[in-house]
């Protein structure tokens, strides 16, 4: 007996070297794990379909710009496009892409082009609407300093002036949702505004959240920034373009 305690005793520090090691080499392959994990989700939520992927600014001479600019689908509204401000954008999980444009106006400060495109087709076609978001002037000025819930509207037209989709909004919540007639072609309307219908909630979380940086100065009024904003939030409208496409 004594013969196997001094066996045992003479192999402690060994042993004692083993947990050690053991230790060293699991608690770094736990904190990654959860690290990860943590990681995996935040990057998770961003990357449900519609989230913005990537948006970078686009100029002459790109011929998907150009392309656009001779499109039939915006011809009533070309001279009014800014087109220093034109974005691309892509989102995850929609292979359709959207390049987005402040629409100048002195009624329409904070109106944005949203052109939905495929970008594998052979010859470029686009399904476009205008996106507006108003505030309160009190709204702007708390947000200026705060930000805080979305109190305000959201509207999208067909290129026409036409309204497709209203939704009003008081501390994000959806309040109404009016919706009007279009007759421009490419687009299922009617299953459009049935999509937003179905949306429209979801948008005061994004313009608070993924979308904030790029909407807090649209919010405030300040109208070159929108296309940036347009092109976040796009996402969504570029998916019911998508599902309504024909």
């Amino acid at each position: 007996m004594l013969k196997q305690f001094q066996q045992i005793k003479a192999h402690r520090p060994l042993a004692v070297a083993v947990v050690l090691v053991t230790m060293l080499l699991v608690v770094p392959v736990i904190v990654v794990a959860c690290g990860g994990s943590a990681g995996d989700g935040a990057k998770g939520s961003k990357q449900q379909p519609g989230a913005l992927l990537t948006q970078s600014a686009l100029s002459l001479p790109d011929v998907r710009l150009q392309a656009l600019q001779a499109s039939p689908e915006i011809a009533s509204i070309r001279d009014l496009v800014d087109w220093k401000t034109a974005q691309l954008n892509t989102y995850y999980g929609i292979q359709e892409q959207a390049i987005t444009a402040a629409v100048a106006g002195p009624d329409t400060p904070s109106r944005t082009l949203i052109a939905a495109f495929r970008p594998e087709a052979e010859s470029l076609s686009f399904r476009t609407v205008l996106l507006e978001i108003t505030a309160p002037e009190q709204e702007k000025a708390s947000r200026s300093s705060t930000g805080g819930s979305f109190t305000g509207t959201a509207t999208v037209f067909a290129p026409s002036g036409q309204m497709l989709s209203q939704a009003t909004f008081e501390n994000d919540r959806v309040m109404e949702v009016r919706e009007g007639a279009a007759t421009s072609r490419g687009v299922d309307w009617n299953c459009f505004k049935d999509c937003l219908r179905n949306t429209w909630r979801w948008l005061p979380g994004w313009l608070q959240g993924v979308c904030g940086a790029g909407c807090s100065g649209c919010l405030r009024g300040i109208w070159w920034s929108c296309p940036a904003c347009a092109g976040c939030l796009g996402g969504y409208i570029v998916g019911c373009i998508r599902d309504c496409w024909r």
